[in-house]
């Protein structure tokens, strides 16, 4: 999804907090621009929108937006070149998966199989490898999910970048990089989801609980809590978008690498 506006969110970014600390909102443009250049978005040469560009459309300061780039150019991803801006010059991008787009409704049910299978070893494994950097970038997502929510909007850029955030904490490039081959595929799903969740008031606030549990769980280092609720949390989703009963009998599920499942 996209952020509402720079309108929606400018100057809320400070409320953006979990307890007394301020989210690292400079970490989460930094994970948009890097993910915008190694899913090739952004390619060799490109040059980034300016910062006032970018602080508009993150609505957040541009002094955020500067840590973030200065990131970026400590990493060798973009340079700076004088009176012109930011480019990329990271021309070697990871290799990720090509998927055929989403052609009709038996295509979104596959999605939803391929990201209930991933993304439960996702969680289990960043809960297992909890490290502070991408606990932070986890837990920006999670701000900012939290202004949308707030605001009754449902914003798939953070909704994404929060599952995407799970996949690079799990320290597997195979995860993250699945991920990233789908992204365009989740934007789908996420857009119909997020429409089905702004017909019901309470809808919003459940899924934000949701991610909120799950991080909850990532950060204390509950990786089969964490696995469990991912899991929980895309089955939902799908027959949220899909009318099933909520009552509908729970189908097996299979056991996360490293250990058996909690009951």
């Amino acid at each position: 999804m996209t952020m509402s506006s720079g309108s929606a969110t400018g100057g809320k970014a400070a409320e953006a907090r979990r307890g007394d600390r301020p989210a690292p909102l400079s970490d989460y443009i930094y994970q948009q621009l890097y993910g915008q250049i190694a899913n090739g978005e952004l390619k060799h040469n490109a040059r980034l929108p300016g910062e006032h560009q970018l602080a508009e459309k993150y609505g957040v300061s541009r002094p955020v937006v500067r840590d973030a780039l200065k990131r970026l150019r400590v990493e060798g991803l973009i340079e700076s070149r004088q009176g012109a801006g930011s480019w990329v010059i990271f021309d070697k991008s990871p290799a990720v998966p090509s998927y055929a787009p989403i052609g009709n409704i038996a295509d979104i049910r596959r999605c939803y199989e391929f990201r209930i299978a991933v993304e439960r070893e996702t969680a289990y494994l960043a809960a297992q490898r909890v490290a502070e950097k991408p606990l932070a970038d986890i837990e920006a997502a999670l701000a900012l999910m939290d202004i949308a929510t707030r605001e009754h909007v449902h914003s798939e850029e953070a909704d994404f970048s929060f599952h995407y955030a799970i996949a690079v904490a799990a320290d597997n490039h195979y995860l993250s990089s699945s991920l990233l081959g789908i992204r365009d595929h989740i934007s789908v799903v996420m857009t119909l989801h997020g429409k089905s969740l702004l017909a019901s008031h309470p809808g919003l606030e459940q899924v934000f609980a949701e991610h909120r549990s799950i991080f909850t769980a990532i950060r204390d280092g509950d990786a089969l809590r964490a696995s469990r609720l991912m899991e929980e949390h895309l089955i939902g989703s799908r027959d949220r978008l899909f009318g099933v009963a909520e009552h509908a009998e729970p189908r097996p599920r299979l056991e996360p690498s490293g250990g058996p499942a909690d009951s």
